[in-house]
């Protein structure tokens, strides 16, 4: 119902109601006591188990992670090779134009929406069960979202190894910025914002995608100084 209420707007417009959508629904969860506890949350009971996903030690939960990465990662792969990958691209590069092609520009956006929802309640599931402590105001703010899209700018949008390269690069930046910018409250993320604008100033397209430029243009230049070889000076007689 939001899906399909909300991919018809564009741009700021489109963000905008998604982030209204957001902050309903922590409200509602705030105000719904019965449910949620509200503001308190929700404590998880501590019944280590497999079928609880709860454990004593962290190695397992380490271990469904990179599960969870895996598979995510060969969909997007999957993803990014398939019909509706290729009416994607389009549709981001330009919709009205995607359109006059015949792409159900709607209809790809709707299956992406839904794709993205389910991957990210798997993922949201896994980190509940790992803290054991479900609360509005934290996990439905829009940190998480924010930084989620972050990741995927600094990596390179539109790629499936990119929000990838983007944590691994954002997420241990911030804690030692977090860490070690502590005389005054807030400077890390002033720092880390000023790395952002750097990347982005840099590589408007995203680290990945720069460094497959960089790698192209290397190979290129070795294989047109192989095929073409730099004649050599004759000595004069």
């Amino acid at each position: 119902m939001i899906g399909g209420s909300t991919l018809r707007l564009k741009g700021t417009f489109f963000f905008f109601l998604i982030i209204a959508f957001a902050h309903f629904l922590k409200t509602i969860a705030i105000v719904s006591k019965d449910l949620t506890a509200g503001s308190l949350g929700l404590q998880i009971p501590y019944q280590p188990d497999f079928v609880n996903m709860i454990f004593s030690g962290k190695i397992p939960y380490a271990i469904m992670m990179w599960v969870y990465m895996v598979a995510a990662l060969l969909i997007c792969l999957r993803l990014e090779r398939s019909r509706l990958g290729f009416s994607l691209i389009a549709l981001g590069e330009n919709q009205e134009a995607a359109e006059n092609l015949g792409v159900n520009t709607t209809g790809a956006m709707l299956k992406a929406y839904v794709m993205s929802a389910v991957m990210t309640a798997f993922g949201g599931t896994l980190f509940a069960q790992y803290i054991m402590y479900i609360e509005p105001l934290n996990l439905m703010g829009l940190n998480y979202s924010v930084n989620f899209i972050l990741y995927a700018i600094a990596g390179g949008m539109g790629t499936a190894f990119g929000p990838i390269v983007g944590a691994f690069l954002l997420v241990p930046a911030t804690n030692l910025l977090r860490g070690s910018l502590t005389s005054i409250s807030g400077l890390y993320g002033l720092v880390l914002g000023l790395i952002l604008i750097g990347i982005l100033l840099w590589r408007p397209s995203g680290l990945l995608p720069s460094i497959r430029e960089i790698l192209t243009e290397k190979k290129m230049r070795k294989n047109t100084v192989t095929h073409h070889p730099i004649p050599e000076e004759e000595e004069p007689s």
